[in-house]
């Protein structure tokens, strides 16, 4: 069997699915087996990756008029993360163990407390960009994107498809939630799971996070600074 498949395989099955805390509980794993440490940074960074292509599958069928000002900064973004999966990969040690399985706990929950986040994000951001203006946005995207990005990147999306917050903008929101989502995931999984994962997880998120926020503020077509 390729080596490779193991973080792969459990990446696509936990997180394309609807599991959106699969970073959290692959942290969460290694603290059983921090030798698993490194399978498990591999498997995170593709997690990430995988929900980048999310935010622009949610984009185009949301806001449909974004998704030509998104589609090269994510790229971009994609292929940044992937590569240093695969850097993380190479790195590893020969002696690394397999991630422990998980208890597989059921989606319900999940998708209850998704609904309640999405309608309270939803009524943020409208609220904000009416009373603070739309570069307040930024900080909304910031706080709510940490939490669950998929969320952010609905409501947003919306705003764009009804016109109250223009397409070359709405992305940059996106891709700050993005860098808060990747920083919260870092200090998570080194709070929560082995030592090793920290170590090795926060340079390689730290350099996604700084792309992510250069892309945001510096990307061409008209942004305005937060």
């Amino acid at each position: 069997m390729d080596a490779w498949s193991t973080p792969a395989r459990a990446s696509a099955r936990s997180v394309w699915s609807a599991n959106r805390a699969a970073p959290a509980s692959y942290a969460r794993r290694t603290a059983e087996a921090p030798s698993s440490a490194a399978i498990a940074v591999c498997v995170i960074l593709i997690a990430a990756a995988v929900s980048y292509v999310r935010a622009l599958v949610e984009i185009a069928a949301v806001g449909p008029s974004m998704l030509r000002y998104a589609a090269a900064p994510f790229g971009v973004l994609i292929v940044a993360t992937v590569a240093l999966a695969a850097f993380a990969w190479i790195r590893r040690q020969d002696g690394a163990e397999a991630i422990p399985p998980s208890k597989n706990p059921g989606e319900l929950g999940a998708a209850l407390t998704f609904a309640l986040v999405y309608a309270a994000v939803l009524f943020v951001v409208a609220a904000v960009r009416d009373w603070l203006g739309g570069d307040a946005l930024y900080a909304v995207a910031a706080l709510s994107g940490a939490v669950d990005m998929d969320a952010i990147t609905l409501s947003i999306s919306r705003m764009v498809s009804q016109g109250q917050i223009e397409p070359t903008e709405g992305w940059r929101f996106v891709m700050i939630a993005t860098a808060s989502n990747m920083a919260f995931k870092t200090v998570f999984a080194s709070v929560v799971g082995a030592k090793a994962l920290g170590l090795r997880l926060a340079p390689l998120f730290g350099l996604t996070i700084l792309a992510a926020v250069g892309m945001a503020l510096l990307w061409p077509g008209g942004a305005k600074g937060p």
